[in-house]
């Protein structure tokens, strides 16, 4: 800049040192993608123990439900067909959910389950699980929920977080407190069978509805 006249010289520095700040400003400031923030705000809005509330006091009873005994037979007559017509399932697992209901004697009373017996010609045996309650059992074996309507996949997953909540804290205690071996009860829940290891002897249900008839 030498030669160059000193009111020109400071013009020049100015402009250099706007488009420095310019500069800076501009880093400093993250502009997201507008679906990003509407994504992020429903995401905070958004409020699985409501849904999963929702669910079991108001959409439980529109589920339909297979009777376990029923179940049993057809997955033991052809076990594809009855996974791949009756099952739901999430992607391309092979884990098959359905939502089961019935009648039984209890058999013994575990430390993670209840045995009860089915009163069916086969005398099937059926474990209502009363501990460790985790995994998508009832979110899947409902049908009502789908991936596509929530904003991420943490949403779909606390969902099951909080329909096992649930069962955890309002379904099992009362059931166990009053329990005991010879009882008839009635059940309601989901089961998953998995299509190359289904194990029907030793079905396991996470229940939703108990009685102590």
């Amino acid at each position: 800049m030498e030669g160059l006249p000193n009111k020109t010289k400071k013009l020049l520095k100015n402009f250099a040192l706007i488009g420095v700040l310019a500069i800076a400003l501009y880093n400093s400031v993250y502009f997201k993608p507008l679906d990003e923030v509407v994504s992020a705000r429903n995401s905070l809005d958004f409020d699985p123990a409501l849904v999963a509330r929702n669910f079991v006091d108001k959409g439980l009873s529109e589920v339909g439900t297979t009777h376990v005994s029923e179940l049993l037979a057809q997955l033991k007559t052809d076990l594809e067909a009855t996974l791949e017509e009756k099952g739901n399932k999430l992607g391309i697992g092979k884990d098959y959910y359905f939502m089961v209901e019935g009648k039984a004697q209890v058999l013994d009373i575990l430390e993670e389950e209840v045995v009860v017996g089915l009163d069916n010609a086969a005398a099937d045996k059926i474990y209502i699980a009363t501990d460790f309650i985790f995994g998508n059992a009832i979110r899947e074996a409902s049908g009502v929920f789908d991936i596509g309507d929530y904003q991420n996949t943490m949403d779909f997953n606390n969902i099951s977080i909080e329909l096992n909540n649930i069962v955890r804290e309002e379904v099992i205690p009362p059931f166990l407190k009053n329990i005991k071996q010879g009882d008839h009860v009635y059940f309601k829940g989901a089961v998953k069978v998995n299509k190359k290891n289904p194990n029907l002897d030793r079905m396991r249900v996470v229940p939703l509805v108990l009685k102590i008839n």
